[in-house]
């Protein structure tokens, strides 16, 4: 990969059925009922740069979390455990934007912060979000990561959505292998809790999944296992828009003592193993 671009986008859309202290505060961009935010801030010379979560705003104008870590405008919090995260490897290393899983012992050997390659503060640009990465490879030059998150409406159906789109972009004079892993900590509705049933294509399964190279383009939220009756409470898109192919895509158990979670870069799913805090990836 050398002076090319690769975009990486991951939607997830929110289908609303009627059934259905830091330094600085958390960035918010809100396109009712969608609200994304960000972390934007440092703590004791730490930086927490780029942190996310999604919620929504129900009829009632309540907010509900869609990932973990979700607070509203009116309820600041930071978005401190970052249990949703990104990781970017190059040349076999991993960068995670988490603080907590960079410091942990289980960390790979070499494992880099994410954030202290952050360019500068995240900034509101329109309805998106912005942060930029810029991870040194030697001799002034390295790979820049754009961060983009958009709340926006869905071409074909007008329903609300965020957009998760990573640019990224080699400046080196030589090649480099370079890929990015997402993990989403699903937090869909109150009901389904951390555990709402996820299918992906034409499959469900209540254990945990593992699909390679053939990915289909949407996985979808239940708020039961899938029938004729259930609510699907949440869509999301994997490669719609143009996005790059995933090469692999996965729903696991997010427990800690599952012993899968935090992911760092390579992890294998257990088939067997029935999921009762379901994540993405």
């Amino acid at each position: 990969m050398r002076g090319e671009i690769y975009r990486l986008f991951l939607v997830a859309l929110v289908l609303l059925v009627a059934c259905a202290s830091l330094e600085a505060a958390p960035i918010h961009s809100i396109l009712l009922p969608v609200d994304v935010v960000v972390q934007d801030s440092s703590e004791a010379g730490i930086p927490y740069m780029g942190y996310f979560a999604v919620g929504y705003y129900d009829t009632l104008g309540t907010a509900h979390p869609l990932l973990f870590d979700y607070h509203p405008p009116e309820d600041p919090h930071p978005v401190a455990s970052a249990r949703s995260y990104v990781v970017i490897l190059v040349d076999g290393r991993p960068y995670i934007n988490n603080y907590q899983h960079y410091l942990s012992p289980d960390a790979p050997a070499g494992t880099c912060y994410l954030s202290q390659y952050c360019t500068g503060a995240s900034r509101l640009a329109g309805t998106t979000i912005n942060t930029g990465f810029y991870i040194p490879i030697g001799g002034g030059t390295g790979i820049r990561v754009e961060q983009n998150l958009t709340p926006m409406v869905w071409p074909s159906t007008g329903e609300k959505t965020v957009r998760f789109e990573y640019n990224i972009t080699n400046e080196d004079a030589s090649f480099h292998t370079v890929g990015l892993l997402l993990v989403l900590d699903l937090l869909i509705e109150d009901e389904a809790g951390d555990r709402a049933p996820v299918q992906t294509g034409p499959f469900y399964t209540s254990t945990e999944l593992m699909l390679e190279h053939r990915i289909p383009q949407d996985w979808f939220a239940f708020h039961d296992t899938p029938g004729e009756s259930t609510t699907t409470v949440g869509i999301g898109h994997v490669r719609r828009l143009g996005a790059t192919n995933p090469s692999r895509f996965a729903i696991f158990d997010a427990r800690t003592d599952r012993g899968i979670y935090p992911i760092y870069w390579d992890f294998d799913v257990d088939t067997t193993w029935e999921y009762g805090d379901v994540a993405v990836a």
